[in-house]
């Protein structure tokens, strides 16, 4: 698994896992524009929705378990640290 897996370091994870055979089941908030591969497995997924995520992970699970999670889904506030709300 690798959460934020559209764009930036997730999708050159993603490339790279796939390069090395693996199957990779992947997640961020936005589409993935103009990539497929038939070993890559994308959902569209907010980390912050604890349903989804927990639907999405059962899922996995059904699958047979989950081997490696690479978690590199990341979010970013501008503000001072005490009006950070919590997630």
């Amino acid at each position: 698994i690798v959460t934020g897996a559209s764009g930036g370091l997730g999708s050159a994870i993603v490339k790279l896992l796939l390069d090395q055979g693996y199957q990779v089941y992947g997640c961020g908030r936005s589409k993935i524009q103009g990539f497929s591969h038939p070993s890559f497995h994308y959902q569209i997924l907010d980390l912050t929705d604890q349903k989804k995520v927990m639907d999405w992970v059962n899922f996995l699970k059904s699958l047979g378990g989950i081997d490696v999670l690479v978690h590199n889904a990341g979010t970013s506030h501008f503000s001072p640290l005490e009006e950070i709300p919590d997630v």
